[in-house]
């Protein structure tokens, strides 16, 4: 179920990327789900049955989604100056 909701995701990812121009609202939107993926992330790490490298693993995806979610607030806050 994940899977196929990733997959989702990424094609409408992929989809925006080649507008010429993306809605504040579908890039919005994507902030929060990758505030949600990071906070889930957090919550299977604290909650969650993982290895060592299992919480490796997952913190490591998650910081790199966090680092998305940061720099999609960037853009839209260059967007909205200029």
């Amino acid at each position: 179920m994940v899977g196929a909701l990733l997959a989702l995701y990424a094609g409408a990812r992929l989809w925006n990327a080649g507008r010429p121009r993306v809605g504040r609202g579908q890039t919005l939107a994507a902030v929060v789900l990758n505030a949600a993926w990071v906070l889930g992330s957090i919550a299977v790490i604290e909650l969650g049955p993982l290895t060592t490298l299992g919480n490796v693993a997952v913190a490591a995806v998650a910081l790199a989604v966090l680092g998305f979610a940061v720099l999609e607030i960037v853009g839209l806050r260059r967007v909205r100056e200029a």
